[in-house]
């Protein structure tokens, strides 16, 4: 078995033991002198008592040095399993705003049933810090990560498709803004709830898994929108302007597109879920969370040495009890 010191600097307590012997020798060496100077030999012997449990004095005091010093060192040596209490986990809404998510398919439109969704993750929340990140053609930060609530509440009330300049949508560079939140030295509790219509236009999802994979993000994927789509109307001021249009200038259909967003829960040991009921969106995520969480506690059970400071604690205290029961401090006068 190997053994290590998690205190060493504490041995230097142990240079206390020489200088104790001869510090009590020194003193009874004076106060043999100071006798002798006091009376004869004959009165002395009456006067003065021979003190016989010098030597056990010295041993008790040394011993309680040493077992202290050791105690205070603490040896490790061994593994024994630990387990951390969870405090929640870290969760990052990544969430659409590019044209197509004002697509009116899903009631009131994509993007003001994902915020919706999201609000009511967040009333739900205990412990948890959250995150903020928008994309479209590119992905920014809105909201670091935070247990206020009420502050990611009014950065969602903020969000439009007006949001992003840059238009298209780029899962990928989503998925990269939103590990960027996270601790890079934390192992575990690290969560993506990506919201999409899944119209990637950059196919840029492959960069974004190997990014998450190698930092060890989950990502759940959930799908707004509907499979037979609606056009997407455009909307300048709060006031509606006109259609969403391709390159020819036909009006373009908006359609719910699950393959890239299943892809990346696959491939991140994620989950994806898609519904035109919120609530059921709201009832998946929920228990998706209590998954991770659950998982975390058994994942952060781990290994670390074994402590061995109290078998030389409690002999040291016991010595120390002694010592104040006999009262040999009083017998030595110091």
């Amino acid at each position: 078995m190997n053994f290590s010191f998690d205190n060493v600097e504490y041995f230097s307590l142990l240079l206390f033991i020489p200088f104790l012997i001869f510090a009590l020798k020194l003193h009874n060496l004076w106060k043999q002198k100071k006798q002798k100077s006091f009376a004869d030999k004959k009165f002395r012997e009456k006067l003065f008592p021979k003190n016989s449990n010098y030597k056990l004095k010295i041993l008790l005091y040394s011993l309680f040095i040493l077992f202290m010093s050791i105690a205070l060192v603490d040896i490790l040596a061994g593994t024994q399993k630990i387990k951390v209490n969870n405090q929640g986990t870290d969760i990052v809404f990544a969430i659409d705003v590019s044209n197509s998510m004002n697509c009116e398919d899903i009631v009131p439109s994509r993007l003001e049933k994902s915020k919706k969704i999201i609000e009511d993750i967040l009333d739900e929340s205990s412990g948890n810090r959250v995150g903020i990140v928008a994309f479209a053609g590119e992905a920014y930060t809105l909201l670091p990560l935070t247990r206020d609530y009420s502050s990611a509440k009014l950065f969602l009330n903020t969000l439009s498709t007006n949001t992003i300049e840059l238009q298209g949508t780029d899962l990928g560079i989503a998925i990269k803004e939103s590990c960027g939140l996270f601790n890079p030295n934390q192992k575990y509790g690290k969560t993506i709830i990506l919201i999409s219509d899944g119209e990637d236009h950059e196919a840029n999802e492959d960069s974004g898994i190997e990014y998450a994979n190698k930092r060890e993000v989950n990502i759940i994927c959930v799908g707004i929108g509907t499979q037979k789509g609606e056009t997407v109307p455009l909307y300048e001021n709060g006031t509606q302007i006109g259609f969403l249009t391709d390159a020819h200038g036909d009006i373009v259909v908006s359609k719910l597109q699950e393959k890239s967003l299943k892809k990346i829960a696959k491939e991140t040991s994620g989950m994806y879920f898609s519904d035109t009921n919120s609530k059921k969106i709201i009832d998946f995520l929920n228990s998706s969370i209590k998954k991770i969480q659950q998982n975390q506690n058994s994942r952060i059970e781990s290994t670390a040495s074994k402590h061995y400071f109290q078998w030389f604690l409690a002999p040291a205290l016991l010595i120390i009890f002694i010592i104040s029961l006999t009262n040999l401090k009083n017998e030595f006068n110091i």
